[in-house]
Parts: C-alpha cells; sequence; structure tokens
C-alpha cells in the first residue's frame, strides 16, 4: 500500500496502490482466500488505520518497529494475522536472527515470520537470494511458528531453498 517496488535489475516500479484502489481489490478476493496489505508504514498509527480501512485477514510488515508499536498494532487489530518481515543479509547470523525472531513470537505480537533478502536500502522485491541455512535454523527454532520464505525464488530454486 503506497509503497515503491523494485525490479531484480535497480528498476523502479511504479505500482504505488492507493487505499481506493487497494479497499476495491480487496473486495474482490474471494471469502475463501486470504488477503494482505503489504505496508512500508513506519508508524503504528498508519498500519492501524489502513487496516481498519481496507479490514485485510493479514498485515505484512516491512519495516523495523519498535516492540511498543507491535503491541499497539496486536492490541488494536486482535483478529488480523501479523506476519513481521524479518531481513536476512550477506552477513547475517542464525543465532542474532534467530534471537529476534523468537522475540516477536515470544511477545505475542506476530503470528508469522517472513524471511526475505536484505539488499542495500531495499526492504524486499530485489529478486535476489540469501543465505537458506540460516533460514532452515531459524525454521527448526520457532518451531510452531509459521515461517514464510522469500528472497529471489524460482520454480529452479525452491526446492534448494525448502
Amino acid at each position: 500500500l503506497g509503497n515503491e517496488r523494485w525490479s531484480c535489475d535497480g528498476q523502479r516500479l511504479n505500482d504505488k496502490v492507493s487505499a481506493e484502489r487497494a479497499e476495491r481489490l480487496i473486495g474482490l478476493v474471494p471469502s475463501w482466500m486470504v488477503s494482505v496489505v503489504l505496508t512500508h508504514a513506519e508508524a503504528a498509527a498508519d498500519i492501524i488505520e489502513a487496516c481498519y480501512r481496507l479490514r485485510p485477514c493479514a498485515v505484512q510488515i516491512q519495516r523495523s518497529l519498535s516492540g511498543e508499536d507491535l503491541e499497539r498494532i496486536r492490541k488494536e487489530l486482535p483478529t488480523t494475522t501479523i506476519i513481521k518481515t524479518v531481513h536476512v543479509g550477506a552477513e547475517s547470523g542464525t543465532t542474532d536472527l534467530g534471537q529476534t525472531c523468537q522475540e516477536f513470537v515470544e511477545s505475542g505480537t506476530v503470528d508469522a515470520i517472513l524471511l526475505d533478502t536484505a539488499s542495500g536500502s531495499r526492504t524486499g522485491g530485489s529478486g535476489r537470494t540469501h543465505n537458506w541455512s540460516v533460514s532452515r535454523e531459524i525454521v527448526a527454532r520457532l518451531r510452531e511458528t509459521p515461517v514464510i520464505l522469500a528472497g529471489g525464488l524460482t520454480a529452479t530454486n525452491v526446492r534448494g531453498a525448502i
């Protein structure tokens, strides 16, 4: 919602979605499907406002937010599934990222973790892969928590990723 996206070769894609268009699109989602709002908002109030307006089944939070902000979002949106994106960089260690993910889960503020490739200042959509062994270790650590793998997945590499 209102975010900029980039192609694999660094070209800016002009696909910002207005709140009005997002509302129309979510209205077209059949009841048996899950609607997800992906947001780059940095303020809890903006995320809450978007979810009140759009009423998605889930919200994917791309940016870093404080624990207080995540608690506020959870309190205001008790029935919305909260997916927190965690970025895996080239130098990312399993211990630190695993601890971060575990803290999100144990705080009760998120329902699922999405592991995506850190790519400079971009927060997703780079088309680049990351060290999937780090992701595997995080999945093993979180056990019962849903973990979504993202970052450069294709039909030819997805088997190796999982």
